[in-house]
């Protein structure tokens, strides 16, 4: 009978000289490595989150205190609009024989803004009625708003329509453009307003 092959020798505890290919004394470095490098990364990622995925302005605690009016090159155009503004003398765009002057009535508070618009008739006449603005809406250089108003007559019946208005400061005064959308209107006026009392 034939001897049994002996079993294999025990493997050898590695010494800490040698560090063959699949030693875990060459994996250790490495792990510590890559977490390292995951940590980096995340603080990184984690401090530019808005950069990286974008997110909506912060408002700061005093701004949203204010109900969210906020200082600034808009909010100090929108201050330099307050007050009664008057424009010179001119032309009525539909009836040259009709002459009036623009006044505009401007309250700021913060970021609200309210008033009203009026032509008020040189040498009498019809007009002069004031109109409430409406969807007051504060722009980079001024402020644009609306009023709605009627024209008679059309089969005898009034007809609603609009007259849009842009309102931009200048170190002359106030730089006024208006258009309106009746049918059949819509020519562009131009006023420059002083401060008026």
């Amino acid at each position: 009978m034939e001897p049994a092959d002996p079993p294999p020798a025990p493997a050898s505890e590695p010494d800490a000289g040698s560090a063959p290919g699949g030693s875990p004394f060459v994996a250790t470095p490495v792990i510590v490595a890559l977490l390292s490098l995951s940590g980096v990364l995340g603080a990184a990622l984690f401090a530019n989150w808005d950069k990286v995925f974008g997110s909506a302005p912060a408002k700061s605690a005093a701004s949203a205190a204010a109900g969210g009016s906020t200082a600034g090159p808009a909010s100090a155009t929108l201050q330099r609009l307050d007050g009664a503004w008057l424009s010179p003398i001119a032309v009525h765009p539909y009836q040259p024989d009709q002459q009036f002057r623009l006044r505009l009535v401007l309250n700021v508070h913060g970021s609200e803004v309210s008033g009203r618009v009026s032509d008020e008739p040189e040498g009498g006449g019809r007009g002069g009625w004031a109109f409430e603005i409406l969807s007051p809406k504060a722009v980079a250089d001024g402020l644009d708003f609306q009023v709605s108003s009627t024209w008679c007559c059309e089969d005898g019946k009034n007809v609603p329509y609009e007259v849009f208005y842009q309102v931009r400061p200048t170190s002359q005064g106030l730089a006024v453009t208006r258009r309106n959308n009746v049918p059949g209107g819509g020519k562009v006026e131009r006023f420059l307003l002083e401060r008026s009392h």
